[in-house]
This record gives C-alpha cells, sequence and structure tokens, in this order.
C-alpha cells in the first residue's frame, strides 16, 4: 500500500515522531547529491560547504554510492544517491534534529531522503517536487501515523 504525504504536516514534533517510527521500521538512509562541476553563484557555494560539512560527519557510515541517471538533471550536474547504514545515534540525532521534511533540500542540505529495510524502500521523497511516499505493510501503520500527526493526500 503506498501512502502519499502531505509534507506540511512533517515538521516539529510530528517530523520527529515520523522520523523515529521510520527508524524503527529500516536500516539504511539515502540520499541525493548534486555535483556541480563549477558551482557559480551564492547559493552552489552554500550548498557545496553543506555537503563537505555532513560527508565529514556521515562518511564512517557508507554503505555505498551510485550514479543516478534521474530526471531533472541539468547540464553540468550529475546526481549521485548515497546510502548510509541507519545504525548510530548520531546519524539518527542529525536526521531529526533537520526538524522539517522540506529542510532536505538544495541549498540548505542533501535531498530526496529515502528510507529503506533489507533493500526494500519504505519511504521516498522527491524534495524540489515535495512528493512524500510511505510505503506500508499493513493497515496499522496508517493508523499509528495518522495518530502521531501525519497527514496524507
Amino acid at each position: 500500500m503506498t501512502f502519499y504525504i502531505d509534507g506540511s504536516s512533517l515538521n516539529g514534533k510530528t517530523y520527529e515522531k515520523f522520523m523515529e517510527f521510520l527508524f524503527s521500521k529500516s536500516d539504511t538512509f539515502t540520499y541525493m547529491k548534486i555535483e556541480t562541476q563549477n558551482p557559480v553563484d551564492d547559493n552552489d557555494k552554500k550548498y557545496a560547504s553543506k555537503i563537505k560539512q555532513f560527508e565529514s560527519l556521515t562518511n564512517f557510515l557508507l554503505k555505498g554510492k551510485f550514479n543516478s541517471n534521474c530526471y531533472g538533471c541539468s547540464m553540468g550536474t550529475e546526481k549521485q544517491i548515497f546510502a548510509l547504514k541507519l545504525n548510530n545515534e548520531f546519524l539518527k540525532s542529525y536526521i531529526k534534529n533537520k526538524k522539517d521534511i522540506s529542510k532536505w533540500n538544495y541549498p540548505d542540505c542533501v535531498e530526496d531522503i529515502c528510507f529503506f529495510n533489507s533493500n526494500e524502500c519504505i519511504f521516498e521523497s522527491s524534495s524540489h517536487e515535495e512528493i512524500y511516499a510511505y510505503y506500508a505493510d499493513n493497515e496499522k501503520d496508517e493508523e499509528e501515523l495518522t495518530k502521531i500527526g501525519v497527514k496524507f493526500i
């Protein structure tokens, strides 16, 4: 079952509880990074700095990376997907401290975050498009998410 989530409901305490819910059901966290050949403006420079900081904090958790042929790639950019082991309290704390799903977006941070359990995607996001989907294997998940304040589209 696929549940599309209203991203505006994923902030504050609801965001934190939703992340805790995802942590309990997943073992891998992925994100997308844009590689800009030549940062040309302040946003590119800010993004490069934020990414460097994020990766210096999480590099030891790297599980793998691969290039992506995702739609939306503009000339001079390449998208890469990074997978991190979700077995570290530091990473979980970092994720929860964003406080808002919309903070996972250029130029403030990496984007298109996803959560996986045993290589099966349970949550995916498309940051710029503000699309968020949770893939449930039972109807109880919908009840539990509603109780913590998640709204569905």
